[in-house]
C-alpha cells in the first residue's frame, strides 16, 4: 500500500524460503472469500486449488429421475476469481471442470472408486527419471542426483506401499555424503533396488484402495532365543523348533 494504492513486490526479500508464507497469505483470504460465497468444500495447497461440490436436494420428476443441481459451478468460481483480478490457468491448459475424478498434489484422486494413483503422465516422468539414473550409476553420482531421486520415490510410496522396503538402501548411501561436493560409486544394494521401482514404474496407473480396511487381530506372538531356537503362540495353541548345531 503506498499513495493510496496497492502494488505488486516481484522481488522476495528474504529469499525461496520465504516465498511460501508470501503465496499462502493470498491463499488463504480467497478461501475465506470462497466460503463466505457459500462455496465452502476447498482444497488448498501453496497454488493447486480444488473445489468440490455436492448435490442440492430437490424432487424428481419422472422425466429427469437422476438429474442433480449444484448451487455453484465453475463459471461461479471464476466469476469469483475475474472481479478480483485473480490471474488463473485455463481450464483447457491446466485444469479441469468438476469430474469424479481430480489431480492434486501429483496424485489422481478417483471419488467414484475411492482410490489413489499417479497419472500416466507422472507415471511415465519418474520412470524416466530413475531409468537415466540408472544409465548413469555405473558412474560416481553427487549428492543432489541421489536426493533428488530418493524425494520422487518416496513420495510415491504413498501408493506404492511395497516401495518402503526398497527405499532403506538408498537412505543409507544418502548418509554417506558428508556435504554437496562429495561424489560417490552407486552400492550394488542401491542399483538393485532401483530396478524393483523401474518395473513397478513400467506398469502405468496402478491404483491403491482408499477403503477402510477390516481390522483383525490374529493374536499371533513370536519370539527367538539365540541360545534355543524359536517359539510360536496363535490363540491358545503353540509350538517351538530347537536350532540344530
Amino acid at each position: 500500500m503506498w499513495h493510496n494504492g496497492m502494488y505488486i513486490d516481484h522481488c522476495a526479500m528474504e529469499g525461496l524460503s520465504s516465498v511460501d508464507n508470501i503465496q499462502g497469505a493470498p491463499t488463504d483470504a480467497l478461501i475465506a472469500i470462497f466460503k463466505s460465497k457459500s462455496i465452502l468444500n476447498v482444497l488448498e495447497w501453496v497454488d493447486d486449488f480444488v473445489f468440490f461440490h455436492t448435490p442440492t436436494l430437490h424432487p424428481h420428476t419422472p422425466l429427469s429421475p437422476n438429474h442433480f443441481q449444484y448451487n455453484y459451478n465453475i463459471s461461479t468460481i471464476l466469476s469469483i476469481m475475474n472481479l478480483l483480478g485473480v490471474l488463473w490457468h485455463p481450464i483447457i491448459s491446466k485444469g479441469q471442470d468438476f469430474q469424479s475424478s481430480v489431480t492434486y498434489i501429483r496424485f489422481l484422486w478417483s471419488l467414484e472408486n475411492h482410490s489413489i494413483s499417479l497419472s500416466y503422465k507422472k507415471c511415465t516422468k519418474y520412470l524416466s527419471k530413475v531409468s537415466d539414473f540408472l544409465s548413469k550409476a555405473t558412474q560416481k553420482m553427487s549428492h543432489k542426483e541421489c536426493l533428488s531421486i530418493h524425494s520422487t520415490l518416496q513420495c510415491i510410496t504413498f501408493i506404492y506401499w511395497d516401495g518402503q522396503a526398497f527405499l532403506p538402501p538408498l537412505s543409507s548411501f544418502l548418509s554417506r555424503f558428508p556435504n554437496d561436493f562429495i561424489w560417490h560409486h552407486v552400492p550394488k544394494l542401491v542399483i538393485e533396488s532401483l530396478h524393483w521401482w523401474q518395473a513397478i514404474l513400467y506398469v502405468p496407473c496402478m491404483a491403491r484402495s482408499l477403503l477402510p480396511r477390516l481390522h483383525i487381530n490374529p493374536d499371533i506372538w513370536v519370539d527367538a532365543s539365540t541360545n534355543w531356537g524359536i517359539g510360536v503362540v496363535i490363540g491358545t495353541q503353540w509350538v517351538a523348533w530347537k536350532l540344530m548345531p
